[in-house]
């Protein structure tokens, strides 16, 4: 059985208004939304479960009532909110050159480790574990629901994340992502694996090539894959006994933007794309849908039906690079065209 996670990194740090521009989705010219509450439209529409990974700590930036409403309206309509952990992100910088309450809540003023800045990796297992009690103390007193699932921000995670997850009581993981070097550990590539009282769902993989002279593993990533190579992962899957698909978004991923985070429109070609996706896996035998606290119930009671090889499927990858090199000659173009147009 092939179990498929759709997972949302829910998270703004870029811009004027990062909680309204990259999280809720606000374009300009619209008032609609293209964030988390469209993602979850499209989930619900087809009874997929989702799991938002909130980056809680930027409520002490961006206004904790933006995110209670938030985790609160989430959870209200059916969707799974977790934990996302991002020390890195210090927010505005305080003209008095004191501490922000980011780097307060981490229980060391000196914060020597993170000084300039850094992912859990930098940080002392004891900070890690202040720092995750702290966010699940924000996610429980907001929603009245103890968190159960964490994943770090940029998949940084060693042997003291692990330790401080196990005595936070986090029982499920989904940072390890062999494909990025912030993964200091990996337990395999794309099998699920338990292991001192963590079970982890890694960031699962596909293994791009061009012949036999260059390969690279890249995410099953809403945005930098083709339908059909996320199609292909998941009929590969289903073929090979693999057990899991992390379908991996950021909060962000319906969201055009330009580099100087000024310029926001829709992106209805990715929003069809997942309406898509959901569409057809329905209809595949031996594929489920699940949120992160629903697989982690059913793994307690049947551990036996997340088991499977560790196996990474292959694509050719000079689609991909083709995509890429569209996407960045038509950016250029259209950061020219506005450039001649406020010339003449």
């Amino acid at each position: 059985m092939l179990t498929i996670l759709t997972t949302v990194d829910t998270e703004g740090f870029h811009g004027d208004s990062p909680f309204e521009r990259f999280i809720l989705g606000k374009v300009d010219g619209s008032a609609e939304e293209w964030g988390v509450f469209r993602i979850l439209d499209i989930c619900r529409r087809h009874n997929a479960g989702v799991t938002f990974f909130v980056d809680v700590y930027e409520s002490l930036h961006w206004s904790e009532e933006k995110f209670r409403n938030l985790t609160l309206r989430l959870s209200d309509l059916g969707a799974d909110v977790q934990l996302h952990t991002h020390p890195e992100f210090r927010g505005p910088k305080n003209a008095a050159g004191k501490l922000t309450a980011a780097e307060r809540i981490l229980g060391n003023v000196a914060q020597k480790e993170n000084r300039r800045g850094g992912p859990m990796t930098v940080l002392s297992y004891e900070q890690q574990r202040l720092f995750l009690q702290a966010g699940m103390d924000m996610l429980l007193r907001w929603t009245g629901t103890r968190p159960v699932a964490h994943r770090a921000g940029g998949y940084a995670i060693n042997e003291d994340s692990v330790r401080a997850l196990r005595d936070a009581r986090i029982s499920l993981d989904s940072s390890m992502n062999v494909s990025h070097t912030n993964s200091k550990i990996t337990w395999s590539r794309n099998a699920i694996v338990a292991r001192g009282g963590v079970v982890e769902f890694p960031v699962t993989v596909q293994n791009y090539t061009v012949g036999r002279h260059y390969a690279r593993l890249f995410k099953t990533d809403l945005n930098s894959c083709s339908l059909g190579e996320l199609l292909a992962y998941v009929d590969d899957a289903v073929k090979d006994g693999l057990a899991l698909m992390n379908l991996f978004l950021h909060s962000y991923s319906l969201v055009r933007f330009d580099r100087g985070f000024v310029r926001f429109s829709p992106d209805p070609v990715q929003a069809r794309k997942l309406d898509r996706f959901f569409a057809i896996v329905r209809t595949r035998p031996g594929v489920r849908l699940m949120s992160c606290a629903d697989a982690l119930q059913h793994y307690r009671i049947a551990p036996g039906e997340f088991a499977g090889p560790d196996t990474v499927p292959e694509r050719n990858l000079v689609p991909m690079l083709l995509r890429a090199g569209l996407r960045k000659g038509s950016r250029y173009a259209q950061t020219r065209l506005r450039r001649w147009t406020r010339l003449n």
